[in-house]
């Protein structure tokens, strides 16, 4: 039998795999200042991010502040997201747990939402974005490049569904995953928008609803949305602008 050789640019990408696997897989949680996120006085929010893999489903925790980069556990809010990979499509459940590290239980210790997930995420997880130009933490080389691979896998999902138990109304919580009025289910339908946010098709992401008028305001203010090659009309700005004053 001849010895397997394998070529530089084999040995090189193999490296890479092996790089992409490392930083996303290991248990150093990223922390860092939110680009988007404020508390209720326009403060700066912290999170600190860690990605768990399984072959049914993948995991992601974050805690976050509202109280600067406080090293008390008890003053950050401890979330989950976990996809269900043997769902077609993947759906997600979204959890509110109780303060502590960044490790998942099978049977978690939940609370009630401290604001309606689905506000922002209409889709599983979101992009991770975050400050870069942040007087209170700084990021090395080691979690930037991280945070590029995370967002590599974020982006790498199509149409995510909500788990089912999400979409039951549930009288007890004072703040639902999900508000469920008319008004705040209105869906946006600009053109240039539901090219990606439709239920179906292959760039799909999920219909845009008037409940998640705050995220796509900053989306639009911040400039990433519209994607780079993509523009709104003169007349779908309009419409858009419509749609976020509430008509």
């Amino acid at each position: 039998m001849k010895p397997l050789i394998l070529s530089f640019k084999a040995i090189i990408f193999l490296a890479i795999v092996g790089l992409v696997v490392f930083l996303v897989t290991d248990d150093h949680p990223v922390i860092f200042e939110s680009l988007e996120s404020k508390n209720d006085q326009g403060g700066p929010v912290f999170n600190q991010i860690q990605f768990f893999s399984t072959d049914k489903n993948d995991i992601w925790m974050m805690n976050q502040s509202h109280h600067g980069p406080t090293t008390e556990v008890n003053k950050w809010d401890r979330l989950a997201i976990v996809i269900d990979k043997t769902q077609s499509p993947p759906t997600a459940r979204f959890y509110q747990l109780e303060p502590g590290p960044l490790v998942w239980s099978q049977t978690p210790a939940t609370k009630d939402f401290r604001v309606s997930c689905f506000m922002c995420h209409n889709n599983g997880p979101r992009l991770i974005r975050p400050n870069d130009h942040s007087q209170l933490t700084a990021m090395g080389l080691f979690d930037t490049v991280k945070i590029f691979f995370l967002n590599f896998k974020i982006r790498s999902y199509q149409r995510i569904a909500l788990d089912p138990i999400h979409l039951q109304k549930n009288e007890s919580t004072k703040i639902p995953f999900r508000w469920s009025g008319k008004y705040e289910n209105e869906f946006l339908e600009v053109k240039a928008c539901t090219k990606c946010h439709q239920e179906q098709g292959l760039k799909s992401r999920g219909k845009l609803s008037r409940q998640q008028s705050p995220t796509i305001r900053f989306m639009l203010e911040s400039g990433l949305m519209p994607p780079p090659g993509h523009s709104l009309t003169q007349a779908e700005q309009q419409q858009l602008e419509r749609f976020l004053a509430g008509f």
